[in-house]
């Protein structure tokens, strides 16, 4: 299952009250709500974190590696043009993110007209208001999808504890990888995303063969 970062700096919390003639009536919270339903849809999760310090915000973005975050979508408001420290925190995780502004940044005064994260976000979307959310999340999620092979600790828990018929919903809502990205399970066998579906599918397989010198493993017959 996916989980999406929704990261948001300072006077973010004021959203709805704050200028919302720039940034519209919508508050923080009934955008995040919004993400989460979104999210929800797609077998997805949104963790939503604002701060007006810029040390929380850095000590959230070193967290996302430990706590499984997939891609970040992120509002730094005027952190945007002076933060050089989140630049470097974000690059320093390697998690995917997505700038995101409310107003279009490009019609307002020369100083907002700079990012330090534009060049090294996977997408930047201004302007659009609460909906550049929206998009970013989408965006987050069809990367997730494309490029993140499926968190298989959850896959074999699922079919561990609950079988075929726990699994399907899941299954549906997940992209499973069918390269061979072999997982400790419990008692030192090992299950791949694409043995998975070979499972769940109904396929033969062979617990009799080891794989780059690994224990026993479940190998599958065909590829999905």
């Amino acid at each position: 299952m996916a989980r999406i970062l929704v990261l948001n700096g300072p006077n973010l919390n004021l959203l709805g009250t704050r200028e919302p003639a720039v940034y519209g009536t919508d508050t923080l919270a009934d955008v995040v709500a919004r993400l989460e339903r979104l999210a929800f849809t797609r077998g997805a999760t949104v963790v939503a974190f604002q701060s007006n310090a810029e040390h929380e915000l850095i000590d959230r973005v070193q967290h996302a590696r430990r706590d499984s975050i997939d891609a970040i979508v992120f509002n730094p408001g005027a952190y945007s043009h002076t933060s050089i420290a989140l630049r470097d925190a974000l690059l320093a995780v390697a998690v995917p993110f997505y700038e995101v502004h409310l107003s279009n940044v490009y019609a307002r005064e020369s100083f907002r007209h700079h990012s330090y994260f534009s060049d090294v976000a996977a997408g930047v979307i201004v302007g659009l208001g609460p909906l550049g959310y929206e998009l970013a999340l989408e965006a987050a999620l069809r990367r997730v999808a494309a490029h993140v092979v499926t968190p298989i600790a959850h896959v074999a828990q699922c079919i561990l504890e609950r079988g075929i018929a726990g699994f399907s919903a899941l299954r549906n809502r997940l992209a499973i990888d069918a390269q061979l990205q072999l997982l400790p399970l419990p008692g030192h066998h090992h299950l791949c995303h694409a043995e998975a579906v070979a499972f769940l599918e109904g396929h033969a397989v062979d617990r009799n063969v080891n794989v780059h010198g690994t224990s026993p493993c479940w190998l599958f017959n065909k590829r999905w």
